[in-house]
């Protein structure tokens, strides 16, 4: 091999060293951008957790609100029976009616 062969081949090296040097830099940038998503994910990650545990306890405190004035309109409507039976076994007790 003779001297401008091996000067053209080292040439050839130098362009492709110079090239890949390019594309690693390149590549460790996207790298450094892909960690950074990564990280920016975690973080909605984490915010979306306190997010649904958030939703999750309101739906609870709802449904319970929902419940309470069913509860309330049951135990009225039970004391207003008790009260029509007292009444009804109050005026057969006072009209004798009952053994």
């Amino acid at each position: 091999m003779t001297l401008e062969e091996q000067a053209v081949l080292l040439k050839e090296v130098e362009d492709r060293s110079k090239g890949n040097s390019r594309r690693i830099e390149s590549l460790e940038q996207k790298v450094a951008n892909l960690s950074d998503v990564v990280s920016v994910l975690q973080a909605m990650q984490r915010d979306l957790e306190h997010l649904t545990s958030a939703v999750n306890e309101t739906k609870a405190d709802v449904k319970e609100l929902k419940e309470k004035p069913g509860k309330r309109w049951e135990a009225l409507v039970e004391k207003v029976l008790f009260g029509i039976v007292g009444a009804v076994l109050a005026f057969l007790l006072a009209k004798g009616g009952i053994a």
